[in-house]
């Protein structure tokens, strides 16, 4: 039920949907494994404690903001469960950690290596955080109509969690201490996502790093599909069977709506417009700074700069490089170039980044630009030649 109800949810279901985030949307799967292996350390007669540090080496890999989310529920879980902590569950925990840290150094060195060469543009938010968080109103109503976000102030529970939220509220007459910590956490993660928490304050924090309060929502949605599924009747295989149908033809008709409904998909019709939509994104985020020098951060968030345009600079002179002329592989991307001053040397600055470990082939010098692009210098062989940049 709990599979069911929490694979089946309108948040989860956002990601893989309008959102198209795949990294977040596997986390969010992972967090099951997180969660037993963080409640198993409590436990002397199990080995399935283990689940925590290979799955936050897992979630790590995936995507890091969702890892750093994951350990504050379980550090909430952990304070209100001080009276259970013990020198066995301090141990493991630190053995978690340690765990952890050493499987997860090959990416956090390559980081703070890349971090070292040249600065980066931490994800912007094109507004204060308050202001990405979403209206109890509007969470409310949203989630009660199964709505598909039109924008990301419309993002919901949706209809099966949010019922599955309110029954939850009954753990609070019930004696079992486990679903009630587990209800009390998915209602105050649903509070943190909305503007009635004060994100003010944390606005030139560190946590501003979370980008929108919403995050919090998926969070809830563990929490309430925990408690809903610990309070379905364990017997009655019957009722069992009709909420999974139910939940799942609640699903259904927020996909149908997605497919049929929604203006993002009508411009995927069929598999070859992926890559038109996937290379028609426009992000600044970890970019290098250079790239958004003496540009308003916030102004200029989803504006095209010329590595978004795919122009060059060639000899001088900005070109616009038709689709045709670039190909990319998994660390290379090759680019055909025209107009070249044959047997001379030619200074081109290539519409890709360079955080400092581009490179191309023999006879191509490569450089960082001063906008942070990848810059190569090279004498032509002919007017028009084939430039490959290999990414570290």
């Amino acid at each position: 039920m709990f599979s069911v109800l929490y694979n089946n949810s309108g948040y989860l279901l956002l990601q893989i949907s309008m959102r198209g985030d795949i990294a977040e949307y596997i986390a969010l799967l992972l967090f099951p494994v997180v969660f037993v292996g963080g409640k198993k350390i409590f436990d002397p007669g199990s080995r399935q404690w283990m689940w925590l540090p290979v799955g936050m080496i897992l979630v790590c890999y995936t995507h890091i903001l969702s890892m750093i989310l994951f350990a504050l529920f379980l550090g909430c879980i952990y304070v209100l469960d001080y009276k259970q902590i013990n020198l066995l569950m301090v141990k493991r925990l630190s053995v978690s950690i340690i765990i952890t840290v050493l499987f997860c150094l090959p990416l956090l060195i390559t980081m703070l290596m890349a971090r070292s060469k040249t600065t980066v543009i931490i994800p912007i938010v094109p507004d204060v955080l308050i202001n990405e968080a979403v209206s109890p109103s509007n969470l409310l109503y949203n989630s009660l109509n199964n709505a598909i976000p039109n924008s990301l102030l419309d993002v919901n529970l949706g209809l099966v969690v949010a019922i599955a939220g309110m029954v939850g509220i009954l753990t609070f007459k019930h004696r079992n201490r486990e679903l009630k910590i587990m209800e009390a956490l998915g209602l105050f993660f649903t509070f943190l996502a909305t503007n009635l928490f004060p994100w003010f304050v944390f606005q030139n924090t560190p946590v501003h790093i979370i980008q929108f309060p919403w995050r919090f929502l998926g969070l809830a949605t563990f929490c309430f599909s925990f408690v809903f599924a610990e309070l379905c009747p364990k017997k009655s295989d019957r009722l069992i069977g009709l909420l999974a149908v139910m939940i799942c033809t609640v699903s259904f008709t927020y996909m149908h709506q997605y497919i049929y409904n929604s203006q993002a998909t009508q411009r995927i019709s069929n598999d070859s417009c992926y890559k038109q939509v996937a290379t028609d994104a426009v992000y600044t985020d970890y970019m290098p700074t250079a790239t958004l020098k003496d540009l308003d951060y916030t102004k200029v968030f989803h504006s095209k700069q010329n590595v978004h345009k795919h122009i060059a600079t060639v000899n001088g002179q900005q070109v616009k490089l038709p689709q045709k002329s670039i190909i990319s592989k998994y660390n290379v991307i090759q680019y055909k170039l025209t107009n070249l001053k044959r047997g001379r040397t030619n200074k081109v600055i290539l519409p890709v980044l360079n955080y400092g470990k581009n490179y191309s082939t023999h006879g191509i010098r490569t450089q960082v630009s001063a906008r942070g692009e990848t810059e190569v210098t090279f004498v032509a062989k002919s007017s028009t030649q084939v430039i490959k940049v290999y990414v570290k």
